[in-house]
Parts: C-alpha cells; structure tokens; sequence
C-alpha cells in the first residue's frame, strides 16, 4: 500500500529533479560561466548536435559505467533513475520553454546566472 508520506516524497523529488534542470539552464545561459561538469556537458552537446540533457546522460552514463567497474557494485545502476530524470529535465528546459531565449544585457544575464545558482 502505497503511504501519503510517500506520494510527497516522491511529488518533491520529482519537484527538485525539474529545479535542478532550471538551475543547469538557466546557469548556461546566462553566458557568465558555468561549472566544470556543466560546460563538459554543453560542449559535448554542441560538438555532437546532440540535445542538452542527452549530453548530460552520456557524460554521467560514463562516469557511472566507470565507478561499476572499480567499485565492481550493480547497485549504483539505480542512479540511472536520477541520471535520465535530470536529463529530461534539462532538455524540457531548454527545448520546451526556454527554446531560442537567451538574456541579453549584463542586468539579464546576472539574473539567470544568480538565479540558477540559487536554485
């Protein structure tokens, strides 16, 4: 049976899974610089004309593939969940609602860029 504190805990991840994706584009946008896994990741997708999020996926596919390996746990497959979760969440981000939109002007691109770091 499934508990109410269970449907909340799952309504808030799936909550911060899409604030997360906001946060990665909205930090990529902003154009004032971006983390390190981050522009990896906005690299690999224009170099590859791929899409954002799958991007994302391969680079922490990767990362995960090699931690399997060393670590020799199948257990860390269940961290495929949040990989392809946030990786939806980029893309629906930047395809669905942010699509062509890049701030333009200093005042601008400070809000996306403290903005996406606060979330």
């Amino acid at each position: 049976m499934i508990k109410t504190k269970d449907i909340v805990h799952g309504i808030i991840y799936f909550i911060a899974i899409l604030l997360t994706g906001l946060g990665i584009n909205a930090i990529l946008r902003s154009t004032l610089g971006a983390g390190a896994w981050d522009t990896v990741t906005n690299n690999l997708s224009v170099l590859a004309h791929i899409t954002l999020g799958m991007a994302s996926a391969i680079v922490n596919i990767l990362i995960l593939g090699f931690l399997i390996i060393y670590w020799k746990q199948i257990k860390f497959l269940f961290v495929l969940v949040p990989i392809f979760g946030i990786a939806l969440a980029i893309d629906f981000w930047d395809i669905i609602i942010f699509d062509q939109y890049y701030p333009n002007g200093l005042f601008l691109q400070s809000i996306f860029f403290f903005g996406g770091t606060l979330i």
